[in-house]
């Protein structure tokens, strides 16, 4: 509910810039940005904090539709005139923020994901594993970073493969959907999955002809447009030796992307490469040798990384 008007006159200055004014009234206010939040909710109107953060900062200002809207929401809410807001976004008195540089929506510039068709010739399959799930759940989310250890154990299995990912949601999504692919002679029904923080674990399906196995990771909340959640999760496929890379696919990029490798001291490789390919078809670029550290790990780490398959690869004796 949104408290009625009141009648003791508003002190904000009306002189723009609109960020400035918009923390000032709600400065004056003395409410939350999470009290604002609520207060909008309550017209149906939906805006993350953090993008109300960014607003009242100047880092972002509103500028599709649908922001728009929220700002007769926020008028209504601070008790401003009707207009007030919507006229200093259209001023040109608002030379601190950069609207070609910094979009109302925080995931504007993230890709839009690549088909699977583009890195898994079992695409289909990954499609109808996903499906059962929820239509395009995936697609609701972008990776921001993305963190992987994985623990070679002494029979040269994947002992457990931790993860840590921040996620960006592009449309309202309360979970996330981790699929993994074994090696084509593994028995699926040895790899597990475990919900390892802000997350809980949800349905697990599998494709045994294709060795797909897939799980959702419930959410604490629901995210909604534009908001950014962390989750730690982690897979293991205890009972294959023989494992020969760890990769992952990316299908929309992202802004970092880091993996660890860490041999068991009884099952050390011989040689260590890392490798991406931009699709399905690409060839490993075997060049970029890793060299074993002091406690028997290599690592990557990439920056500003576009679409593709990137992953460490090594030889056994």
């Amino acid at each position: 509910m949104v408290n009625k008007p009141s009648t003791t006159p508003r002190r904000v200055s009306y002189k723009g810039p609109f960020h400035a004014v918009l923390r000032e009234a709600i400065a004056e206010r003395a409410l939350t940005l999470r009290a604002v939040q609520r207060r909008l909710a309550g017209l149906d109107v939906h805006v993350s904090v953090g993008t109300l953060s960014y607003w009242q900062s100047g880092a972002r200002t509103p500028q599709r539709g649908n922001s728009r809207r929220a700002i007769a929401a926020l008028e209504k809410v601070l008790e401003l005139p009707n207009g007030m807001l919507a006229a200093l976004l259209t001023a040109k008195s608002s030379p601190s923020v950069n609207h070609s540089q910094h979009p109302d929506q925080p995931d504007q510039t993230v890709q839009q994901p690549q088909s699977w068709d583009e890195f898994i010739p079992a695409a289909p399959a990954m499609r109808a594993l996903l499906a059962q799930f929820g239509a395009e759940v995936q697609d609701c989310l972008a990776t921001v970073s993305l963190h992987q250890i994985a623990h070679i154990g002494e029979g040269r299995e994947l002992a457990r493969c931790d993860i840590t990912e921040t996620v960006v949601a592009r449309e309202p999504v309360d979970r996330y959907v981790f699929a993994f692919q074994t090696d084509p002679d593994a028995d699926v029904s040895d790899v597990t999955i475990a919900a390892a923080g802000n997350c809980r674990l949800g349905r697990m399906r599998n494709d045994r002809e294709t060795g797909m196995v897939a799980a959702e990771l419930l959410f604490d909340r629901l995210l909604l447009p534009g908001d950014a959640y962390l989750i730690h999760y982690a897979y293991a496929h205890p009972a294959t030796g023989g494992f020969r890379d760890i990769h992952r696919i990316l299908r929309s990029g992202a802004d970092i992307y880091a993996l660890s490798v860490a041999f068991h001291p009884s099952a050390l490789p011989v040689h260590c490469f890392r490798f991406s390919t931009a699709d399905r078809d690409g060839s490993q670029d075997r060049s970029a040798k890793l060299f074993l550290g002091p406690h028997n790990t290599v690592h990557i780490a990439e920056r500003s990384v576009q679409p593709g398959v990137y992953g460490i690869t090594w030889d056994w004796l």
